[in-house]
């Protein structure tokens, strides 16, 4: 008897994790005087790791939560339990903000903060304007206990943020930002820099790890 194993394309990498494998049992020599061999095929489908950004919801009675890092579809499709989802990268979000203004967003991108900064982006899109995220909101428990992974004074670090977008103003400090995101909810926070380093050593790690980076947390 022999084993094959083999990887196969599927319609969808990302979700081809959850596929099942396939198994073909194929029989040669079965002719009188041959010798009869049993080949036995194990067929899985490709899997890829695809990164979580963001999504833009209408509840009507569910509250399921997408997280795509990077999504450049922007049709409306609709679960079974009525959610209208709009999946959307954080680079669109700023690329058409009136279309999102005042709407509340998931999304997952990252945050530069200090002494007097507190900026959310995505490499891919720093030339659209910069959003401060509003570290003065009233948030719940689950997201305080999360904000105690970052790294205490200054640091960058990837997070999905849930709350308000705003476009309709200016805002930060010295007003310096076009674009504002009023959180309700922080989570799934990764640390990509600890504290106030160089620009090198800053461009170096974001290169690398954040929102836009070769491989972002």
């Amino acid at each position: 008897m022999l084993y094959s194993f083999k990887i196969i394309d599927g319609e969808n990498c990302c979700d081809s994790i959850n596929a099942p494998a396939t198994v073909e049992v194929n029989t040669q020599g079965s002719g009188p005087g041959e010798k009869r061999m049993t080949e036995v095929v194990v067929k899985a489908q490709r899997v890829c790791l695809c990164d979580p950004a963001f999504k833009v919801t209408k509840k009507v009675r569910s509250a399921k939560c997408l997280y795509l890092w990077k999504c450049s579809s922007g049709k409306i499709s609709q679960d079974g339990e009525g959610e209208h989802i709009i999946p959307i990268a954080f680079c669109d979000l700023l690329r058409n903000p009136q279309k999102y203004n005042g709407q509340k967003v998931t999304v997952r991108a990252t945050w530069r903060y200090g002494f007097e900064w507190s900026q959310l982006y995505c490499l891919d899109c720093l030339d659209n304007g910069k959003a401060w995220l509003d570290r003065a909101s009233d948030l719940d428990e689950a997201s305080e206990r999360a904000l105690k992974k970052t790294p205490k004074g200054a640091g960058i670090v990837n997070l999905t943020v849930e709350g308000v977008f705003r476009s309709d103003g200016t805002f930060g400090h010295l007003n310096g930002y076009r674009y504002e995101i009023v959180p309700s909810k922080i989570s799934h926070i990764s640390v990509i820099q600890k504290g106030a380093k160089s620009a090198a050593e800053d461009q170096k790690a974001e290169r690398r790890w954040a929102c836009g980076g070769t491989n972002p947390k």
